[in-house]
């Protein structure tokens, strides 16, 4: 009883942290920002830049699942372009309420066919997560030397690449592991073929830096739709490491620990209600408006699973039958 008790309250405090967190985060945020000036900023936020924002915003699940499906032919389990965008959809949607971008892994339960082939669609998904920390990584260090005085994101961009470098070629080792060896090996078969195939590995992280920088794109016309003086350079520069920060999971949709980020890079350089802003502006064109598309492709690939369930339960009832 005790321990159904613990399992319970452990459940809830899961639940209960990315609340808090952006409770907390936002709270500090609007400390350092004038609440009333956010505010203004927000309301006075020119039509033209925000609909440039979420146009872009749309184009990058698309690149996203190029990528996807490029990494999926890597261990030989090919799939069409269109469902990997239906998968991708999908996780945008459930990343909007989910801590940490989790949703992303419920691509692997969309696109899996079997028990079999989801532990290896699993690793392709955690190859793509790791191509993408990269090229975040990636555009901090090229980017991050446009913010004046401070070479901060460019540092933060180099340990990034190598922690995800490190990442990438432990989970490549999946033959050499102490324990659960054949799932480790199924789980690593997208980074053992990626790490051997030089050139297929630049293509899927050259896609994955093209993507990121479309989002870069959508944080720049939020700075532009609310008048921001603060340079495109800067901007850019401080994005990268924005984004990272959105990603760590003790908020939902990265609200409050983006925000938070953004203005520690550019404080410095005043219009603190601007940067509040536009990075409010940036969750709202990326996780207000894609979910909307996204819930009917999360509502048709829930389906697909559910009817796939059922047909196999059929075929079973009707093998015992035999």
């Amino acid at each position: 009883m005790s321990g159904v008790r613990g399992s319970i309250l452990s459940s809830r405090w899961l639940i209960a942290l990315p609340l808090v967190g952006v409770v907390a985060a936002l709270a500090l945020v609007l400390w350092l920002a004038n609440p009333r000036a956010v505010a203004s900023a927000v309301a006075s936020a020119r039509p033209g830049w925000l609909l440039a924002a979420v146009a872009l915003s749309v184009l990058s699940p698309v690149i996203f699942a190029v990528k996807l499906r490029v990494l999926l032919e890597a261990v030989d389990y090919p799939v069409a372009f269109r469902r990997c965008l239906s998968a991708v959809m999908a996780a945008v949607t459930l990343n909007a309420v989910l801590p940490g971008r989790g949703g992303d892994l419920t691509r692997a339960v969309f696109l899996s066919e079997d028990r079999g082939s989801f532990t290896v669609v699993l690793g392709a998904v955690i190859v793509e997560r790791l191509f993408d920390i990269f090229a975040l990584g990636l555009l901090a260090l090229i980017l991050g030397f446009g913010i004046d005085a401070s070479a901060a994101p460019a540092w933060i961009g180099l340990g990034v690449c190598g922690a995800a470098l490190m990442a990438l070629w432990l989970l490549g080792l999946g033959e050499r592991a102490p324990v659960a060896r054949r799932i480790a090996m199924r789980l690593g078969l997208g980074a053992y073929r990626i790490v051997r195939r030089p050139g297929r590995a630049l293509g899927v992280a050259t896609i994955a830096t093209v993507g990121w920088l479309g989002v870069v794109g959508v944080m720049w016309c939020c700075f532009r739709a609310v008048r921001s003086p603060i340079p495109a350079a800067a901007v850019a520069g401080a994005t990268p490491v924005g984004i990272l920060a959105g990603i760590v999971p003790i908020t939902v949709s990265g609200i409050g620990t983006r925000d938070a980020a953004m203005l520690l890079m550019l404080h410095e350089r005043g219009a603190e209600a601007e940067i509040v802003a536009a990075s409010f502006l940036y969750t709202a064109a990326i996780y207000g408006v894609l979910p909307l598309v996204g819930s009917l492709a999360l509502g048709r690939e829930t389906l697909r699973k559910v009817r796939r369930a059922v047909e196999s339960a059929r075929r079973s009832g009707t093998r015992m039958t035999e």
